[in-house]
This record gives C-alpha cells, sequence and structure tokens, in this order.
C-alpha cells in the first residue's frame, strides 16, 4: 500500500492504476463524470448523537467571536482566509459566490494549509489569519474539549433553520449547504461481480462490528487516501448504499 499514497486521484484512472477511490464528495462526482467510475458506497459517521449516523456534512466558515468586524461572509472581503487544502474549500467557495464575495479576488489572501483541519483554529484564535475553513463538528468538538474557551469562535453565516437529515435537524452549524460523505467508487475497468463483491462486504458491516475501524483504514489505504482514515481514531464510521 505504500505506493499508494503517491498516486494522485485524477492521473490514477487514466492508466487504470486505480481499482477504487475513496475520497470526497467533489472529486467523486468528477471521477464520476470525467472517468465513467461507479460509485458503490458512501461513510456513515456516527457524530452529534445521531443513532442512525451521518450520511452528509457541510462546510464551515468561522472567526474569532471577538471580532466586531467579522459577523458574516461579506465582512471577509480585504481579510486573510485560511484553509487546510484546495481540494477541502469549494462547499465554502460556493457560499462565498452566493455571498456576492469573490473568494480569490476580494479577499486579501487566501492561504493553504498543510497542517490539517483542527490547528487552524490555533491560526484564528493568535490572529495570524482573519477566518479559516473546516468541516461540520470540528468546532463543536474543539468546544467539547475546551469548554473554558468554547465561546471564543463564531461560525459565519450559520444556515438558518438547521438543515434537516432523515427528518430530524443536523446537529452541527454549518456555512454551507450538505453533501454528500466520503465516497467509494470502483474504477470502470473493475468487474462487476467484484464491485459488488465489495459492496456486499461493506455492507454486512456493522458499527459495533470490531474489523469496521481496520477495514476503513485498509480501504483508505488501498486506496490512496489517508487523510480520512486519522477519523477513525476519534469517531466510529461504517459505510452504506446510496439510495
Amino acid at each position: 500500500f505504500e505506493d499508494a499514497y503517491a498516486i494522485e486521484p485524477f492521473d490514477a484512472p487514466i492508466e487504470n492504476k486505480r481499482d477504487f477511490s475513496f475520497v470526497y464528495p467533489n472529486m467523486a462526482g468528477c471521477l464520476e463524470a470525467e472517468f465513467l467510475n461507479v460509485p458503490l458506497t458512501t461513510v456513515r459517521n456516527y457524530r452529534g448523537g445521531f443513532e442512525s449516523g451521518l450520511n452528509h456534512y457541510g462546510g464551515v466558515v468561522y472567526a474569532l467571536s471577538s471580532r466586531t468586524d467579522i459577523k458574516g461572509i461579506e465582512d471577509l472581503k480585504d481579510k486573510v482566509v485560511t484553509a487546510s487544502n484546495f481540494k477541502l474549500c469549494q462547499h465554502q467557495w460556493r457560499v462565498f459566490e452566493d455571498a456576492g464575495v469573490s473568494l480569490m479576488a476580494d479577499t486579501k489572501q487566501v492561504r493553504f494549509s498543510s497542517k490539517g483541519d483542527a490547528p487552524l483554529i490555533d491560526d484564528v484564535l493568535d490572529g495570524s489569519t482573519d477566518a479559516a475553513f473546516t468541516r461540520t463538528d470540528t468546532i463543536e468538538n474543539w468546544r467539547q474539549k475546551n469548554p473554558e474557551r468554547k465561546n471564543l469562535l463564531r461560525i459565519l453565516s450559520p444556515v438558518t433553520p438547521a438543515p434537516v437529515l432523515d427528518g430530524i435537524p443536523f446537529p452541527f452549524e454549518t456555512t454551507s449547504e450538505l453533501y454528500p460523505e466520503y465516497g467509494l467508487l470502483a474504477g470502470n475497468h473493475v468487474e462487476w461481480e467484484l464491485q459488488r463483491e465489495v459492496l456486499q462486504a461493506l455492507l454486512s458491516l456493522t458499527v459495533n462490528d470490531t474489523i469496521t475501524d481496520d477495514m476503513y483504514c485498509n480501504v483508505t489505504r488501498a486506496t490512496g487516501k489517508n487523510a480520512a482514515g486519522d477519523q477513525i481514531a476519534e469517531e466510529k464510521a461504517m459505510v452504506e448504499g446510496e439510495p
């Protein structure tokens, strides 16, 4: 699996170097449209008290609560904004466009950090950046771990009323609309029998299976996506079939 980490998600399909891809929803759409990859499953994360798990997430933009000059997306003109990854900022990018703000042209600077989402909170707290991007539940998890500091951060332009998922209000504040969780896709060269076997094996898992954590991480490593594998240390996850 060592070579899998070096495979670019959009280079591999050209030469059929990858049989299965475990990717963000925006990348899943590209792989399906451009390379005819076949969507198989999405991750269902057990967060926020949802007994049935969450199969969607949103993009979040946040800043210091004490910044009276930053109360919404429109206030980020001429400000420094930081994201952990260019591929992971597209949910928020759409929100900027909807608010009439060009993420690249109207802000003072857009930075992309390799530190990951959680460390960007420190950059916001110490003033290194005016605002930052993350996914839903990152801020809530930080607040839970730092109750004495929970009021220091403000999520900008939260969607109200809260989006409804499976008939229940989504448990986390989100700046963007909700998008499907990480998806597993098969290359169009993979035999349908193998696709079916992989899908059936994954769908047979439950959140209480002891193999779930290992399989989640192994699928991640085998498909060259290691970022999502880090989540397993703090959460239980399983996969589900798309409706």
